[in-house]
């Protein structure tokens, strides 16, 4: 059952292959676009996820696939970048019939004390969480074949 974790080499990523490893699975597949192995038996892939051939190539085969890209802290990087990317990972997925695991933040969400569930709704502060809030709503809208305004 191949696990493909996208953007290795971050903490969250090199966590999650070891996790991955010692409780599920050997068969693992590293994605970034200079990865490094955490295990001798990992595969690795080179791929830009701004390139949807790309990410296709990188998700082709998987199961399941981990999200843990992490951007630089700029605003306008996020805008530009980030719904692409999802696009491109979201597409390919769905594509290969992979299931999508997104490890993130919770800047979409307001600041509380309650637990956060998905009926939560977005209350996006700053860039990256409208952003974030784009490709969510983008994408819900699209499963749900409905007309974004």
């Amino acid at each position: 059952m191949m696990q493909t974790i996208l953007g290795a080499n971050g903490t969250i990523a090199t966590e999650l292959a070891k996790e991955l490893k010692l409780r599920f699975t050997s068969d693992i597949r590293l994605v970034s676009r200079h990865p490094q192995k955490v295990h001798e038996t990992d595969q690795l892939l080179a791929a830009d996820l701004l390139d949807a051939d790309q990410t296709d190539a990188a998700v082709n085969g998987s199961d399941i696939v981990y999200f843990t890209v992490g951007l630089p802290i700029n605003g306008a990087l996020w805008e530009a970048q980030f719904p692409r990317m999802m696009q491109n990972v979201i597409a390919a997925c769905k594509r290969h019939h992979a299931k999508l695991v997104l490890f993130d933040n919770t800047y979409m969400y307001p600041a509380q004390k309650e637990l956060l569930t998905e009926a939560t709704p977005f209350v996006p502060v700053g860039q990256k969480a409208k952003a974030c809030q784009r490709v969510c709503l983008s994408q819900r809208t699209a499963d749900r074949n409905e007309v974004a305004n």
